[in-house]
Formats: structure tokens, C-alpha cells, sequence
């Protein structure tokens, strides 16, 4: 494939142009808890305040989320981020027309080229419409970053495979993007068996010098985790984990608070779990999109075992990590896997077309409206998604954190047990209503010796229990005769409340008061 070539440039400035105007469009105003969009706040202030956000920390975001937010000057941090998700999104739906393009044009006659383009166009639309990936595209959140980095691994495996570029050039390449993306997020690994069978028939080609290179090239792509413990020393909102000592260093690294939802799952939800996941593929791209999918996949098989092997083990591996990660949002974690199809639809496609286009008879005519027939593909998902992910309105989350900041007193304290509400708290307090004289204190979190250290930096004043606690022990130390503290709010007050204290709605808050003699 010619990259110069006019029409592979005119096929990529579509589907950035068409990709990204409907994510504009559709994108939250602000920080939101739409889409499984809780840990926005929480990444948003990380990026404001160059902090250290919750395992793994993801480093490698931070730090292109700061450079997005100093590039975009447009209204506020979650909506610049937002942006940024949706740039990241754009960039993983183009570099998979890249693929497309590639794939169907090595082996074809330049006659067709335009409808290969046309196909390779409508394939990364079908991805860029499909529900998952758009919801993350227009939030606060990792998984698009995720996507892109799959993306580039794929295509540069791809280009080593085929030839487009010289091993020694691209195995470097390809090392240094696994580094930069397990910055991002840890489930890029699941992607490495994958590119090892993309390159293997060119092992013949990777000399020492290679693979020295590309050994450096990981380590300098990885080595934006020595990020964590240079931001934790200055003790930013958020430090999780406060990094700067080994034993936090490995505990945010490996994400060990969050390694037991890892093939966690019950045995007795698998089978749900399986139908869920099946059902997830129709959901995504329709009935057309499996079918169209599964030709492809066989198509790729008959041509090509090797890919077909490495690419099938990518959506497997991806779909059985996700399938066996006990949280209730564990389906983001199947976005790479819904790329991988998205390349088997579009060589589905161009198999059943090329296959028509031998039995017409009427090869001109059909080669004619080909083209038209397949530009109506990605307009499926993009009408039947649009008004149920349309976020442009969603104002909730924003709205929430910004009306308690300014509702609150001077000195209170506020203390929540979800992270919707501590993290919006978070980013309202900390970059769209600064308050500084507030503390907020997440409940959950207080079992972490490192967060009442934290805490305890920021707000001498404060008086947290010892190791052993429950909300109780928490409000008799702050609200307790002997607390010279402003007053204490809740934003979860639950149905274990303490006897010895009355709750008073104040705004959207629960005031907390002693309560008076029976």
C-alpha cells in the first residue's frame, strides 16, 4: 500500500473529520458519572494538579492529559479531558482505517483501490460508532488512550509482517509504544502473544543490535512510572499510594487494592458472564456486523493462519480477561476486542463484495454502487446510538460537586463513601470551586495508612481515628465534644448510622449534630 498515496489520505481526513465532529457533539460539557464515568473527578484533578490518580496511576495519561489540557484552551479541565478521550478515540478509529487499508489494498488491483478505501473508511466508523467505545470516547477515562496504543501495536506488527517497514525499524517502534501504553494501562500486555506471532516470520530478520534497541525502547517507553514517585514528593491531591517508598511504588504499580476482581469472577456467574459477552457482539455491531465479522474471519484463515491466530488470540485473550474481572463495568475492558472484530468486518466485506463483483457479471455497475451501499454501514450505529450516548447536556455530576462547595460553611468537613461523590468532590474543591478550607474524607479510603498520612499533611487540624475504625469512631472524633472542627457533612449517610448522632438535610447534604437527650 502507497501511504502517499491521494485517496488513502482523502479515506483518513474522513473518518478523523466525520469521527470527531460527532464526538464533539455528543461529548459531556464537564466532569460526568455517565458511561461508568465515576473515576473522572478523580483523574481530572491528577491532571490539574500533575497528582497521582488511583492504581496504577497511569502516568503515561496524566501527562498527555496535561499537554492536552494546555493545548485546548476551552472551558475546564473534565472538558478539555473529555476532548482528549475523544482525540484518543479518533486516533485508535484511524489508525485501524490504516489497517484496513493496508490489509485489503496488498493484494488487490489498483481498480479497486477506491472501494477499498471506501470499506477501510466505513470499518473505522463501525468502530468509532459502536456504543462502548463512543461512551468512553466523549468521558473522562483511560480506555480510548487504551485503544490507541492497541491500535499502533497492531499496525506496526502489521507493517513488520507484511514488509511496509523494515524489522529493524519497526520492532524498536513497536517496544517503545508497549512501554508508553503500559504507562497507560496494564491490560496492553494481554496484547503481547499477539505481536509476537505478527512478527514471527520475520524472526529471521531481528538481529542482536535489534533486539537491543528494542529492549531500550521499552525501558524508555516504561520509564514514565518513575512519574509516580517524582509527583508523590511533592504530596499533590490526589497521592495515592504516596509512592516515593518502594513498598507504595509496588502497591500502586501492581494495583494489588484491585487484583482480586482480576479472574475473580464466581464460577457460578460464568455462564451468565459468557451470554452477556456474546450478547455484547450483536449489541455493538448487529447481527450484518457478527455475520460480517465471522466471514472475515474465515476469509483471514484461509489466507492467512498466522494472522488469523495472532488476531483471534488478541480478542480471546481480551474477552476472557474481561469476562473473568468481577466489577460490574469489566465490558470497557473489551474494547480492544471489538477492534479486533471491527478489522474482521471490514475484510468480511471486501471478501462478500469481491465475491459479488466475480458472479455479477455487471462488474461495473455493481463496482459503482458498491461504494454508496457500504457508506451506509457506519450510519446504522451512528443513528441507533446517537440519542441514547448524547451526553451534551449531562450537567449532573458538575452541578452536584459545584452547588456543595458553595453551599458548605467555612472549615466543614465532609465525608463520603462513594467515588461518584468523593471524587466529584474532589474536582470541585480542588479546581472548579476551590475551597480550600474544606476537607474531604472518603471513608473507604481511611483504611489506607497512606491516605490519613495524606490527610493528616493537609489538614493538621483534623483528628482521625487509629487503624481500627468505623464511621462512628470517625464522628466522635470530628464531631465529638472535645472537636474544635467546623461542622461535619455527609454525602452517604447509610442505614448503620450511629444512634448517638441526628442527621439534618441541609442542600444536598446530611448535617451531622450530637443528638440531644432522649
Amino acid at each position: 500500500m502507497a501511504m502517499g498515496d491521494n485517496r488513502t489520505k482523502l479515506g483518513a481526513a474522513v473518518v478523523v473529520m466525520v469521527a470527531l465532529t460527532v464526538y464533539a457533539l455528543t461529548v459531556a460539557p464537564g466532569l460526568t458519572w455517565a458511561h461508568d464515568g465515576a473515576d473522572g473527578g478523580d483523574l481530572a484533578v491528577a491532571v490539574a494538579n500533575l497528582g497521582v490518580p488511583h492504581p496504577p496511576g497511569y502516568p503515561t495519561y496524566v501527562m498527555l492529559g496535561r499537554l492536552a489540557m494546555v493545548l485546548l484552551p476551552f472551558r475546564d479541565v473534565a472538558f478539555r479531558l473529555n476532548l482528549f478521550s475523544a482525540m484518543c478515540a479518533v486516533s485508535a478509529a484511524l489508525t485501524v482505517y490504516l489497517l484496513l487499508a493496508q490489509s485489503l489494498g496488498a493484494r488487490e488491483a489498483s481498480r479497486s483501490r477506491g472501494q477499498e478505501i471506501v470499506i477501510a473508511v466505513c470499518g473505522a466508523l463501525v468502530l468509532a460508532f459502536s456504543p462502548t467505545f463512543w461512551s468512553q470516547a466523549i468521558i473522562t477515562e483511560v480506555y480510548t488512550l487504551n485503544a490507541a496504543f492497541v491500535a499502533l501495536a497492531l499496525l506496526l506488527a502489521s507493517y513488520a509482517r507484511h514488509g511496509a517497514l523494515r524489522v529493524e525499524k519497526a520492532l524498536p517502534l513497536l517496544a517503545l509504544a508497549f512501554g508508553l501504553g503500559l504507562g497507560n494501562h496494564s491490560t496492553l500486555v494481554l496484547l503481547l502473544p499477539s505481536v509476537l506471532l505478527f512478527v514471527w516470520p520475520r524472526h529471521h530478520e531481528i538481529g542482536t543490535k535489534t533486539v537491543a534497541m528494542a529492549a531500550l525502547a521499552f525501558l524508555a517507553g516504561l520509564s514514565v512510572y518513575l512519574y509516580l514517585p517524582l509527583s508523590a514528593s511533592r504530596m499533590p491531591t490526589p497521592n495515592w499510594g504516596n509512592p516515593v517508598t518502594p513498598q507504595g511504588f509496588c502497591w500502586m504499580v501492581s494495583a494489588s487494592a484491585y487484583r482480586p476482581y482480576a479472574f475473580g469472577l464466581p464460577l457460578s456467574y460464568v455462564p451468565a458472564r459468557l451470554s452477556a459477552w456474546a450478547g455484547s457482539l450483536l449489541t455493538q455491531f448487529g447481527i450484518w456486523g457478527v455475520l460480517l465479522g465471522l466471514t472475515g474471519l474465515w476469509h483471514l484463515t484461509d489466507r492467512d493462519g498466522g494472522q488469523a491466530l495472532a488476531e483471534g488470540m488478541a480478542f480471546g485473550l481480551c474477552s476472557v480477561y474481561a469476562i473473568g474481572y468481577n466489577t460490574s463495568d469489566s465490558y470497557v475492558y473489551l474494547i480492544p476486542a471489538y477492534l479486533v472484530f471491527t478489522l474482521w468486518i471490514g475484510r468480511g466485506l471486501h471478501h462478500l463484495l469481491s465475491l459479488a463483483q466475480e458472479r455479477e457479471g455487471h462488474v461495473s455497475r455493481l463496482s459503482r454502487l458498491a461504494p454508496a451501499l457500504v457508506a451506509l454501514l457506519p450510519l446504522i450505529p451512528l443513528i441507533a446510538n446517537y440519542r441514547s450516548l448524547d451526553l451534551s447536556g449531562d450537567v449532573q455530576a458538575a452541578r452536584y460537586g459545584t452547588e456543595i462547595m458553595l453551599q458548605l460553611p467555612a472549615q466543614a468537613t465532609v465525608i463520603s463513601a462513594t467515588d461518584a461523590h468523593t471524587f466529584s468532590l474532589w474536582y470541585a474543591r480542588e479546581v472548579s470551586q476551590p475551597r480550600p478550607d474544606v476537607v474531604v474524607l472518603d471513608q473507604d479510603l481511611l483504611q489506607y495508612p497512606w491516605y490519613v498520612e495524606n490527610v493528616k499533611r493537609r489538614h493538621p487540624g483534623v483528628c482521625l481515628p487509629g487503624d481500627e475504625h468505623d464511621l462512628c469512631d470517625l464522628l466522635d472524633n470530628l464531631v465529638g465534644d472535645t472537636s474544635g472542627g467546623g461542622p461535619v457533612y455527609l454525602t452517604d449517610p447509610g442505614e448503620d448510622f450511629c444512634e448517638r448522632y441526628q442527621l439534618s438535610s441541609e442542600g444536598l447534604l446530611h448535617r451531622v449534630r450530637l443528638a440531644g437527650p432522649a
